[in-house]
């Protein structure tokens, strides 16, 4: 736990020295942000590999396992698509080119963590008047946690919270591009395609009273959507009925104070609430199936982005 508070006190005691350093308040603002999430990459990559239940330290199977096992395979047949157990094509591919530096184990966990936090740092950085509360919202948030064990989930989170940037610019096409390559590590991430309709459309944002009405109507009618959605798409998914509701209360509670002090001129911000409102509708599924929360992390960072915003235009 040491380490923890050693991590906070930096943030808090040492982010205000780095900010001083830029000219301007974007420069003061961007050079926080990139301070805070390079201390999150070093906590999180020089960890000790036991720290990850998927990892399965010292263990014939798992993430550190695996990355031993790839490195013995030919880079030409990994280019072909060899499979290897459930892992998708990029993560293989992933591992492979860093077993050309490295084997150590300690490395994969570093150049995760590389991938899964240096992007938020950009988003954050990017797109919040106030890097520290944007960096404290996004530790509190279960994604920051992901990438201690869901390595493939936790990469794919990271290269869509870059695929975010280009949804602001308009650039759909380097936004599709993108979510693709996400997907390359985790299949999951193909979802996160409904993150650009999602930031320009106002609807919810402009009929704030609807949006909760659709929250509890999903809620309430989560089973036989669920039921309607395993039929659909002819998936073997089954309710786990975990009974997980305290997330989905915070984060009710926390879009309700957004949509109440959100300011209608602060586009940015209502783009990223959208972005997060997903991630609320997928909660309401997640105390019938705990799979449904991991779908939903990767719109969870954009509260990171809209909160400390909506808070400052109060």
């Amino acid at each position: 736990m040491i380490v923890y508070f050693i991590m906070y006190g930096l943030i808090l005691l040492a982010t205000p020295v780095i900010a001083r350093t830029g000219k301007t308040a974007e420069q003061q603002r961007r050079r926080a942000a990139l301070w805070m999430i390079v201390l999150i990459v070093l906590l999180v990559g020089l960890r000790h590999p036991s720290m990850g239940v998927d990892l399965q330290y010292r263990r014939p199977y798992g993430y550190l396992w695996s990355f031993e096992a790839i490195a013995q395979f030919p880079l030409s047949d990994i280019l072909k698509g060899i499979r290897f157990l459930n892992y998708e094509w990029g993560y293989v591919l992933f591992n492979k080119l860093l077993s050309f530096v490295s084997l150590d184990e300690s490395w994969l966990l570093f150049a995760a963590a590389v991938c899964s936090y240096i992007p938020v740092g950009l988003l954050i950085a990017r797109h919040s008047r106030d890097p520290v509360l944007s960096t404290v919202v996004y530790l509190g948030l279960p994604c920051f946690l992901l990438p201690f064990s869901g390595l493939r989930q936790g990469i794919a989170i990271g290269v869509c919270c870059l695929a975010a940037q280009y949804i602001q610019r308009k650039k759909i096409l380097s936004f599709v591009l993108a979510v693709l390559a996400a997907s390359l590590f985790h299949h999951t991430a193909i979802i996160f395609l409904a993150a650009y309709p999602l930031y320009r459309i106002r609807f919810f944002t402009k009929n704030r009273v609807l949006s909760l009405l659709v929250l509890a109507a999903v809620f309430i009618a989560r089973r036989p959507l669920f039921e309607a959605a395993s039929r659909l798409f002819q998936d073997d998914a089954r309710v786990d009925d975990n009974g997980a509701v305290t997330l989905l209360i915070v984060f009710v509670l926390v879009y309700v104070f957004c949509i109440v002090f959100l300011k209608e001129r602060d586009e940015s911000s209502a783009g990223f609430l959208n972005v997060f409102y997903f991630a609320c509708i997928c909660q309401c599924f997640g105390g019938l199936y705990s799979t449904a929360i991991r779908v939903g992390y990767y719109f969870m960072p954009a509260l990171a982005a809209a909160l400390p915003n909506i808070i400052a235009g109060m």
